[in-house]
Protein backbone atom coordinates (compact mmCIF):
# COMPACT_ATOMS: atom_id res chain seq x y z
CA UNK A 1 0.00 0.00 0.00
CA UNK A 2 1.55 3.26 -1.13
CA UNK A 3 0.26 6.34 0.70
CA UNK A 4 1.14 9.84 -0.36
CA UNK A 5 0.58 13.02 1.59
CA UNK A 6 0.91 16.61 0.52
CA UNK A 7 3.62 18.43 2.43
CA UNK A 8 1.03 20.93 3.69
CA UNK A 9 -0.97 18.08 5.24
CA UNK A 10 2.11 16.71 7.00
CA UNK A 11 2.95 20.20 8.25
CA UNK A 12 -0.61 20.68 9.56
CA UNK A 13 -0.52 17.32 11.36
CA UNK A 14 2.83 18.17 12.91
CA UNK A 15 1.59 21.60 14.02
CA UNK A 16 -1.52 20.08 15.62
CA UNK A 17 0.44 17.32 17.35
CA UNK A 18 3.00 19.77 18.72
CA UNK A 19 0.29 22.14 19.98
CA UNK A 20 -1.52 19.25 21.71
CA UNK A 21 1.65 17.95 23.36
CA UNK A 22 2.86 21.39 24.48
CA UNK A 23 -0.53 22.12 26.06
CA UNK A 24 -0.64 18.70 27.70
CA UNK A 25 2.83 19.13 29.17
CA UNK A 26 1.96 22.62 30.41
CA UNK A 27 -1.09 21.20 32.19
CA UNK A 28 0.98 18.26 33.43
CA UNK A 29 3.55 20.62 34.91
CA UNK A 30 0.79 22.54 36.70
CA UNK A 31 -0.41 19.26 38.23
CA UNK A 32 3.12 18.50 39.47
CA UNK A 33 3.49 22.01 40.88
CA UNK A 34 0.14 21.67 42.65
CA UNK A 35 1.48 18.47 44.25
CA UNK A 36 4.53 20.49 45.39
CA UNK A 37 6.87 18.63 43.03
CA UNK A 38 9.18 19.90 40.31
CA UNK A 39 9.32 16.60 38.41
CA UNK A 40 6.34 15.46 36.37
CA UNK A 41 5.12 11.90 36.84
CA UNK A 42 2.78 9.65 34.85
CA UNK A 43 0.00 10.39 37.35
CA UNK A 44 0.32 14.09 36.49
CA UNK A 45 -0.25 13.36 32.79
CA UNK A 46 -3.21 11.14 33.68
CA UNK A 47 -4.73 13.87 35.83
CA UNK A 48 -4.15 16.54 33.19
CA UNK A 49 -5.84 14.39 30.54
CA UNK A 50 -8.76 13.63 32.87
CA UNK A 51 -9.30 17.32 33.63
CA UNK A 52 -9.12 18.18 29.92
CA UNK A 53 -11.75 15.56 29.02
CA UNK A 54 -14.03 16.72 31.84
CA UNK A 55 -13.72 20.33 30.66
CA UNK A 56 -14.59 19.33 27.09
CA UNK A 57 -17.63 17.37 28.26
CA UNK A 58 -18.84 20.24 30.43
CA UNK A 59 -18.42 22.76 27.59
CA UNK A 60 -20.27 20.43 25.25
CA UNK A 61 -23.09 19.86 27.74
CA UNK A 62 -23.40 23.61 28.36
CA UNK A 63 -23.37 24.24 24.61
CA UNK A 64 -26.14 21.69 24.10
CA UNK A 65 -28.13 23.26 26.95
CA UNK A 66 -27.77 26.72 25.42
CA UNK A 67 -28.76 25.41 21.99
CA UNK A 68 -31.89 23.78 23.42
CA UNK A 69 -32.77 27.01 25.23
CA UNK A 70 -32.41 29.01 22.02
CA UNK A 71 -34.71 26.75 20.02
CA UNK A 72 -37.19 26.70 22.90
CA UNK A 73 -37.00 23.00 23.74
CA UNK A 74 -36.14 23.76 27.35
CA UNK A 75 -38.10 26.33 29.26
CA UNK A 76 -36.81 28.70 31.90
CA UNK A 77 -37.55 28.55 35.60
CA UNK A 78 -39.26 31.97 35.51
Amino acid sequence: MDLRFQSSVVAALQEAAEAYLVGLFEDTNLCAIHAKRVTIMPKDIQLARRIRVKAIVERTEFGMFKALMVVGVLGTDD
